[in-house]
């Protein structure tokens, strides 16, 4: 029976803008310029920010991943103070061969908004129900969000990161995102690792992401979204037998308080 439950994944975070910058701290403010999508390896590929004025924002999802097959869960986020933000989340996932249940969790500052810094310290998991506490998987990621260029309702996003696996290797990277009319996106990144960390199996030099689909932030926003990443050197062979499995499809709703 437990395998065929769907799981609500909770996610708690944390981020406020200083009072001073947002007036009313209660008062929700519908920003000026388009959200970006927050773009992750996790599950759900896009994630709602916490406005100024929300305690709490969060998503619940199904979707299907090649390796694991169905998924079903959802994440959480709630507000203590300044950007800062505390995540959690977990998905059931019935056929998989690694585990019916995982979780994931998260901390770190992000602002919604385009010329700012953000710094991320998360584990997309799977971390086991029956595995003790370790950060082995986790990573950190430092970045900074570039001016945004919008025109109609066109809207394109850059962003630059460095990000260093806790096992693994180090890379810099670099992905853009357009917008078309506020809920539609596309999602395209690169990185570049210069080489692995003492102990760590060697990582691939250079990788490939991308995402896409349609995503409403707002609270009761629907989105339907695709994510995938792979080697640079494997889009010669993406149809091969290597290849299948790694891409995620997700369908969900946002909500905020």
């Amino acid at each position: 029976m437990r395998s065929r439950r769907a799981t609500v994944a909770l996610t708690v975070a944390c981020w406020a803008a200083p009072l001073a910058a947002r007036g009313d701290a209660d008062a929700f403010v519908e920003p000026a310029l388009r959200v970006v999508p927050e773009t992750t390896s996790g599950p759900v590929q896009v994630l709602p920010p916490v406005l100024p004025g929300q305690h709490l924002s969060g998503t619940a999802f199904i979707g299907y991943r090649g390796t694991d097959r169905q998924t079903t869960g959802g994440i959480v986020t709630a507000a203590p103070w300044w950007k800062s933000f505390v995540r959690l989340g977990a998905e059931v996932t019935p056929r998989s061969r690694e585990g019916e249940v995982r979780f994931l969790w998260g901390l770190g500052f992000e602002d919604w908004r385009d010329n700012s810094f953000f710094l991320h310290v998360h584990d997309w998991g799977p971390v086991r129900p029956d595995a003790s506490f370790t950060l082995k998987h986790a990573e950190a990621s430092l970045g900074y969000k570039l001016p945004a260029l919008c025109g109609w309702v066109f809207c394109l996003a850059p962003s630059a990161f460095a990000t260093l696996p806790f096992s693994g290797g180090p890379y810099l990277g670099a992905r853009t995102t357009l917008l078309v009319g506020r809920t539609w996106f596309a999602t395209g990144g690169l990185g570049w690792t210069p080489g692995a960390l003492e102990g760590s199996t060697t990582p691939p030099e250079w990788r490939v992401s991308f995402a896409l689909g349609r995503w409403d932030w707002r609270p009761g926003g629907l989105y339907l979204t695709y994510r995938d990443d792979m080697q640079l050197d494997r889009l010669r062979t993406w149809d091969t037998e290597e290849r299948r499995g790694n891409g995620v499809v997700a369908a969900g709703v946002n909500w905020s308080y």
